[in-house]
């Protein structure tokens, strides 16, 4: 970063006044203060990111999935050993949520920030982060981000703009670990991945055979990118743990999965192992708070990042710090009923997210309703097709007792249920405006002790979450920090 952002001139402390009062302002009116604040400070100074980022230890979290989780557990990993972090909790990962959040944040000794990933490009080099992790790339919102290969391109771009900074990367996605051929000769950037120790997950893999998640990695594969990024052969896969991720090498040159300096797995009662691979920074075990084979991954690459910036902590105390983890919002987020019933909300967003999604849900031993909601709102991205990318026909129908299919694009994503075979008789299809009230009928007539389990991508869990809060007394739905 250049030294001219470490003074902060008349125009700068204008804007970094301006910005703040805005969001005092908001927050008394109870207004979300997640991004105009920094909107604001931005029309005033356009390289206020940089002048706020400068100085900080800023750690940074981008890819297609898992960003928000990730931060959370990174917060609490930090939390725990006694440090003040600050983040972008709301999930406003875009330029002028990442401007409001360093306009507020006190006297962090960490920022964690999850950066969108089209965003990163062009904020990387004003953030200036002491760490970047990688977490994973999919195909989502095509009519936004374009193919895979352009979210790729847009991340490398950021990283080359980067100087002194650890890079940790998912092993097990050839996209993500290509990232670190191209810049293993960074000699200012420390390389280190994380991934499944799939000797170990093997058995837990097997015994997913009930809703053939093999299958449906494989169709997500041929969708995502499954091709040797060197010479565009066809990878061949030893094992499989979600759509491209797993143990894989290119038939054609030397290109395959590089070896993790972190390797972790999960057991189906949520007991989470990782250990160094070196055995140096020990080894940890412990219940993982969320379900599900991606949250292991989350867990891990967060305590991944925190033992490469603390490497006098063991990893086994570092781990444990993740106890304290709760669901983030919309992230498996759980909401009592009355007589024992909950509802659990389970964002969705692209074909892969969705795929583990169901998988979860067909696994659980509380399962009463299934709620799917699809809209088509500009930050949902406009064009739905991916559906037709969700590989269910290779996962087990799910039968719970009831359905509701809601959501600006109702009757599309009606079509491609009936087209799985979901029996739509026991389904009440709706508009957006009658979801909460169809969800709340469902639940009322479950068993005792059931779950409603709603499917939602981003504005459709929002605006239901809104809808269910006016008619169950719910908290807003972000907390603002600061």
């Amino acid at each position: 970063m250049s030294q001219k952002h470490s003074r902060r001139g008349l125009r700068a402390r204008f804007a970094i006044a301006v910005g703040r009062m805005a969001s005092v302002l908001l927050k008394r009116l109870k207004k979300q203060a997640s991004s105009y604040p920094g909107h604001l400070a931005k029309n005033l100074d356009p390289e206020i990111l940089a002048k706020l980022a400068y100085g900080q230890r800023i750690l940074v979290v981008t890819g297609t999935n898992g960003k928000t989780t990730t931060c959370m557990y990174l917060r609490e990993i930090l939390h725990a050993r006694g440090y003040q972090v600050h983040s972008n909790a709301s999930g406003a990962n875009l330029e002028t949520g990442l401007i409001t959040c360093l306009l507020t944040k006190g006297t962090a000794d960490y920022i964690v920030l999850e950066v969108d990933e089209a965003c990163f490009a062009r904020t990387a080099a004003a953030l200036a982060p002491a760490a970047v992790l990688v977490t994973n790339l999919f195909r989502d919102q095509l009519d936004r981000y374009g193919e895979l290969d352009a979210v790729y391109r847009l991340i490398r771009s950021g990283l080359e703009e980067l100087d002194k900074t650890i890079l940790l990367l998912n092993a097990d996605d050839p996209s993500v670990s290509h990232l670190g051929l191209e810049l293993v000769s960074n000699p200012n950037c420390e390389l280190r991945y994380y991934g499944l120790d799939f000797k170990q997950q093997a058995d837990e893999l097997e015994n997913r055979d009930d809703s053939k998640p093999a299958q449906a990695a494989q169709v997500l594969a041929l969708i995502d990118r499954a091709l040797c990024p060197v010479c565009s052969t066809g990878l061949e896969y030893l094992a499989k743990s979600s759509a491209q991720l797993g143990l894989y090498h290119c038939p054609s040159c030397s290109y395959k999965r590089p070896d993790p300096d972190f390797l972790f797995f999960q057991s189906e009662d949520r007991r989470f192992f990782m250990r160094a691979s070196d055995e140096q920074g020990g080894s940890a075990s412990f219940e993982n708070p969320l379900a599900g084979l991606y949250n292991a991954y989350n867990l891990a690459s967060a305590a991944a990042l925190a033992s490469l910036c603390l490497p006098e902590t063991p990893l086994s105390l570092l781990i444990q710090g993740a106890k304290g983890s709760q669901a983030s919002f919309g992230r498996q987020e759980r909401i009592p009923y009355r007589d024992g019933k909950s509802i659990c909300f389970i964002l969705v967003k692209n074909p892969a997210g969705y795929a583990e999604s169901l998988h979860l849900v067909s696994k659980a031993e509380d399962l009463g309703g299934l709620a799917f909601l699809l809209n088509d709102n500009y930050p949902d991205g406009r064009d739905v097709s991916w559906i037709y990318d969700v590989p269910f026909e290779e996962i087990q129908a799910i039968e719970a007792q009831g359905y509701v299919i809601s959501g600006t694009r109702h009757a599309d994503l009606a079509l491609r249920l009936d087209y799985w075979g979901l029996d739509l008789e026991k389904a009440e299809i709706c508009e957006e405006s009658a979801a909460a009230d169809a969800c709340l009928r469902l639940l009322d007539t479950l068993p005792a002790n059931r779950c409603l389990y709603i499917l939602p991508n981003y504005t459709a869990l929002l605006h239901l979450r809104a809808g269910l809060r006016q008619r169950l007394g719910l908290s807003e739905a972000w907390v603002e920090e600061g």
